[in-house]
């Protein structure tokens, strides 16, 4: 419902079927209903990783074209210091919060009618990242194909780590466990290794997809020879883990730590 009220703003506010449109966002549920929003008005989405240095979301924006361009509060004053350099910006939407020079998406959101998505085709553009473009047809293939190389099902609840508008985040979040019917996991705080271990359990997390650096980090806790995570069935890491903390995994919590790569 709130990706359908978000998508009557978007079209609201002018943006259109095909439209390129720039996402400066964060790991929120917010911004999740943003990008699902985005598909069901048909616009092409351009994530801009919240990693990315300002130099490069300036360039990734000037190439794109983009004359939308959607960010949260943890992005927008990174988008405002850079808007003076983006003459083609023409409208800017912000989520979660007031800003002078912004429209504000979920305040209007909560009194909009549901839009329940514009007739696109296959062959339409739906997202560009910087390795590549996708056509909705190569999304939706790209979305399956992942979506069995993680080898979930419906019933997991799936936690990739990475940062939202990252080229994996796209593919195995929102294309593969999203479309693909899974439950996906949506964290925004940084990294920290005891947090992200209770949050393992307390989110019956069954598939993690994490950085192999952050799987080594919570193995060397203390409190991991005590880690219990029931549902988790699976653990890949992107990148090569160390030996020693592939075997932590395997024998702390019973579940081998497998890098993706390799799968």
């Amino acid at each position: 419902m709130q990706s359908q009220q978000y998508a009557a703003v978007l079209r609201a506010f002018g943006v259109e079927h095909g439209e390129p449109v720039a996402l400066c966002i964060s790991n929120t549920a917010k911004c999740l209903f943003t990008l699902l929003a985005l598909d069901r008005v048909g616009a092409v989405r351009i994530p801009c990783a919240e990693t990315w240095s300002d130099e490069r979301t300036l360039e990734r924006l000037a190439q794109t074209g983009a004359r939308t361009v959607i960010a949260n509060r943890k992005r927008r004053a990174a988008i405002d210091a850079l808007r003076a350099q983006l003459p083609q910006l023409g409208r800017c939407v912000l989520i979660g919060e007031e800003s002078e020079g912004w429209a504000r998406l979920d305040a209007l959101a909560a009194r909009a009618q549901p839009f329940t998505g514009a007739e696109t085709a296959e062959n339409d553009p739906a997202f560009i990242t910087e390795e590549r473009s996708y056509t909705g047809a190569q999304a939706r293939d790209a979305g399956a194909d992942a979506f069995a190389r993680l080898q979930l099902d419906q019933t997991d609840r799936f936690w990739c780590t990475l940062p939202m508008g990252e080229r994996g985040w796209i593919e195995y979040v929102l294309l593969a466990a999203w479309s693909g019917g899974a439950c996906a996991v949506v964290h925004e705080a940084a990294f920290r290794a005891d947090e992200r271990l209770e949050l393992l359990r307390e989110l019956e997390v069954s598939v993690l997809l994490a950085p192999a650096a952050e799987c080594e980090e919570q193995s060397a806790l203390p409190a991991f020879a005590s880690f219990r995570a029931p549902r988790l069935r699976r653990c890949l890491s992107i990148g090569e883990a160390s030996a020693a903390a592939a075997q932590r995994w395997n024998e702390m919590s019973g579940v081998p730590l497998t890098s993706y790569e390799a799968v």
